[in-house]
């Protein structure tokens, strides 16, 4: 026969097992979650670094154009840009 005491200690026990499987499968989601944002950071990085190379080739592209062209060009966008108020 068990005493109040033995069935308390029965409790503990089974609530620290508990606590302790809980702090396992919160320990292995938090180093799934650190892989992954490993994976999501390299990944921007990489973005990143594409999207500064082609502004880099675009910047290069916009000094060969004759003035003349960059001129005539935006002289068409604000043109645009009036027709498509007034319709």
């Amino acid at each position: 026969m068990s005493t109040p005491a033995t069935h308390t200690l029965d409790e503990l026990e089974i609530a620290l097992d508990a606590a302790a499987a809980q702090m396992q499968r919160l320990f292995d989601e938090n180093a799934r979650l650190r892989s992954q944002l490993a994976d999501v950071r390299g990944e921007l990085a990489e973005a990143n670094e594409r999207m500064r190379m082609a502004g880099h080739k675009l910047r290069v592209v916009a000094e060969r154009l004759p003035q003349a062209a960059v001129e005539t060009e935006n002289g068409a966008e604000v043109a645009k840009a009036g027709l498509e108020k007034a319709a």
